[in-house]
């Protein structure tokens, strides 16, 4: 049979049909793989996919990538719905890189998304590329199928975007160039080495902050998510600005002592059985003295370990690791920004030989040696923002360690009592109830000062009308309750060693919060009665200085219910911080209980310390958080209005004569203290006798000389660099006051000008209304 001209033979069709049957059977893989891969995989949590399929090929714990405590509770945090960002602070070789490169492994490879790394430099983002996420990338046998294989003329990716087989792209850039958060996206957003100030670079031509330009890039996700890890520099650094605003996670560990009472380490490292001991909690040494053949001394470590806060027993070293396996970290606070997740870990926790526990003591005996090490030992070893010494911040622990027994509860020295009393509304975020606190101070000659005692009034005891049983309820401040118990502390008698006891002679309180309520509470019979007085801080611009105590500008004294008094922080705090730095003993130096070991007081007594700036000017604000605790610092100030306020009262000679003080502020002169030379004041007088009349002249001399006295105690605090531009300003602004008190008394001496002369009255005639014309 002739075939058509449209046929083929039927050999010529087999024959091409076995031509044919290998690439039909590579395409049917290919269209299998295909759609496998288009099938999601099932969800699986971050810590359980990267230990099943990501192998590490380099560093000291090459093989099957396992996370430890820290990274692995990261990990899990990033695994929850509700969380949007997670912060890391940590010291330096803590593996955040390698649990970074994880991260983005596997949201690329498990998960199909896209995700963008952001380093310092576009250089630091190469060098992670390279040394951190493509060897793991390549040697995790696991996810080889989803490597694009190199090609003739090499690796189809560059360093900076990487594409697997699923589409899923892993993008590197630096944060120094803008246009680097352009044209990009993915789910998971992370930043490494937070700490550097490339994150916060500003001014003409940037574009903002690199958190906001950088979580742009996720918007569009329905659960994108953020992971910011670094070592902390200063309070202003990146981390720790986004770290204040989560929820501050600690580990807490089950000390072999302790098990059923979870405890952190805390950063606190201190020399057991020495007045710089920190009580309770912490990492602790004891050191002995080696003697050499040579007759040489020397002082060494000879144990260390972390004392249980609750028994006082010392964990070693190497019960550490038992006691961190699967310890949970535990929020410490309410975050500030929804879904913001932070973990805090420092040196100790490492498990990296260079975090060895008596590698921690050496640096810390290091840099108390060398002050120009303690910016690294807080910043690389405590994971801790720096805070750059300035004159005005002392150390609390410095505090804390003078405090001395008393021989009673009111010292013989003490010869007057003030109390300062502060209110605060409260903060459920902070877990701090609304509540009175109370410092009392006594006073003894030339204004040595004996804290007394800190009461903290913020609750009452009420009868439950059920089961007639004592409960606690919030206190309400200014309230009925709140004001008994504040007349109750006001009327305890403080007895003396000889039996004699003393009164709060006056008390300052603050009507800052709530203040109708707090001015009535002022005002009540009953609190004029215990001599309460309401103060007020006054306003004061950056680098001026307000009166330690003055009246109000608007003086509305006929109406007693609004009458107060204003208190110069600014110019109490430079008082009080200079009499901080007093020996004990001395005049106007403060003495401290053993009863305020182990609290907060020191710390909030502290929690300010003098700032300036490039132009001289000094003023006073909190070096830690803002929402760090002062209310201590504000109750001593407030005791001290309280007695000059005692002392300035014309009428109340009892209490000058008391303290050795007169109006003028002339105080005796004390017996020189051990040690002192006082060789220039032979032919001085003891002591000014009270009421001594002076001449206008001689007080406005030794108000001048006053006053330059405090200005220079002032200057000399501030750096060498920035003293001389202090004092140029100061000598400008006198300059400029001296001119106007000249022209003002030219202005009174002159003749007073004649008065104008009085119009003449004239005689106007007007029209008779009755008269209709």
């Amino acid at each position: 049979m002739r075939l058509s001209t449209h046929e083929l033979d039927p050999r010529i069709l087999r024959a091409l049909g076995e031509l044919t049957k290998p690439g039909l059977e590579a395409a049917r893989r290919m269209i299998v793989r295909c759609g496998r891969n288009l099938v999601p995989n099932a969800p699986m949590g971050n810590r359980a996919w990267i230990e099943s399929h990501l192998w590490n090929p380099t560093g000291n714990r090459q093989g099957w990538l396992r996370l430890d405590n820290a990274q692995g509770a990261i990990a899990d945090a990033l695994d929850l719905p509700w969380v949007r960002k997670v912060e890391w602070l940590k010291p330096p070789r803590s593996g955040s890189s390698t649990l970074t490169a994880a991260l983005h492994i596997k949201k690329a490879a498990h998960d199909a998304a896209n995700n963008v790394f952001y380093e310092r430099t576009d250089g630091e983002a190469q060098n992670w590329s390279e040394k951190k996420l493509q060897p793991i990338l390549k040697a995790s046998t696991r996810i080889a199928h989803l490597v694009r294989p190199d090609s003739r003329s090499g690796t189809q990716d560059s360093w900076s975007d990487i594409t697997l087989l699923n589409g899923a792209m892993i993008q590197c850039r630096g944060v120094q160039t803008d246009s680097n958060f352009k044209a990009i996206d993915g789910e998971q957003i992370s930043l490494d080495e937070g700490g550097d100030p490339a994150f916060k670079s500003t001014g003409k031509g940037k574009e903002g902050s690199k958190v906001g330009q950088a979580a742009t890039r996720s918007a569009q996700y329905a659960e994108p998510k953020m992971y910011i890890g670094g070592t902390p520099t200063t309070p202003d650094c990146m981390v720790v600005e986004e770290w204040e605003k989560s929820d501050k996670r600690t580990m807490r560990l089950r000390f072999p002592c302790c098990p059923d009472r979870p405890q952190e380490l805390e950063p606190k490292v201190s020399e057991a059985g020495t007045p710089e001991e920190i009580r309770g909690g912490g990492l602790k040494f004891r050191c002995r003295d080696v003697t050499y053949d040579d007759g040489t001394v020397t002082r060494e470590v000879a144990e260390i370990g972390y004392e249980c806060a609750h028994c006082g027993r010392w964990m070693r070293e190497d019960e550490r690791n038992g006691a961190m396996e699967g310890a949970p970290f535990v929020a410490t606070t309410q975050a500030k920004e929804k879904g913001n997740v932070g973990f805090y870990t420092w040196a100790i926790h490492s498990k990296d030989p260079s975090h060895r526990w008596g590698l921690i003591v050496a640096k810390y005996l290091s840099q108390r040696a060398n002050p120009a090490e303690r910016q690294d030992w807080t910043n690389l070893w405590l994971a801790l923002p720096y805070v750059v010494a300035v004159e005005g911040r002392i150390d609390p622990h410095e505090l804390e360690a003078r405090c001395e027994p008393y021989e009673a509860p009111c010292p013989a020295g003490v010869r007057r009592i003030y109390a300062g009393i502060d209110a605060q509304e409260g903060s459920a975020k902070m877990g701090r109830p609304p509540r009175h606190e109370a410092v009392v101070v006594g006073y003894g000659a030339g204004k040595e000062r004996w804290v007394l005692g800190r009461y903290v009034i913020d609750r009452t005891e009420v009868v439950d009308p059920d089961t007639g049983e004592i409960v606690h309820e919030t206190l309400d401040p200014f309230g009925p309750d709140a004001a008994r118990q504040i007349w109750a502390l006001l009327d305890k008698e403080w007895v003396k060693p000889d039996g004699t006891t003393l009164k709060v002679s006056k008390a300052a309180v603050d009507i800052g919060f709530d203040w109708s309520r707090a001015l009535a509470f002022c005002h009540h019979r009953e609190s004029k009665r215990r001599k309460v007085v309401a103060v007020r801080g006054g306003k004061e611009a950056r680098g001026s200085r307000r009166a330690p105590i003055s009246t109000p500008p608007d003086k509305r004294q006929d109406r007693k219910a609004t009458t107060y008094v204003l208190v110069g922080g600014g110019s109490l705090k430079d008082t009080l911080f200079q009499a901080l730095g007093l020996p004990v003993g001395r005049p106007e130096s403060l003495h401290f209980p053993d009863s305020l070991r182990g609290t907060d007081f020191f710390h909030q007594l502290t929690a300010e310390c003098l700032q300036s700036d490039d132009q001289g000017r000094t003023w006073w604000d909190k070096h830690g958080a803002k929402d760090e605790p002062n209310e201590v610092l504000d109750c001593v100030i407030y005791a001290d209005a309280a007695m000059l306020i005692d002392l300035a009262n014309p009428r109340n000679s009892t209490a000058r004569d008391d303290l050795g003080v007169d109006l003028n502020g002339t105080r005796e002169v004390p017996e020189p203290y051990e040690g002192e030379d006082r060789s220039d004041q032979a032919g001085a007088p003891k002591h000014v006798t009270a009421g001594t009349p002076r001449s206008p002249g001689r007080r406005r001399e030794e108000a001048t000389k006053a006053r330059a006295a405090r200005v220079e105690a002032v200057l000399q605090r501030l750096p060498e660099e920035k003293r001389d531009v202090a004092r140029a300003r100061l000598q400008e602004v006198d300059a400029a006051l001296t001119r106007a008190i000249e022209a003002r008394r030219l202005d009174a001496a002159a003749p007073p000008a004649p008065p104008p002369p009085k119009p003449v009255a004239r005689a106007v005639r007007r029209p008779n209304r009755f008269l209709n014309w």
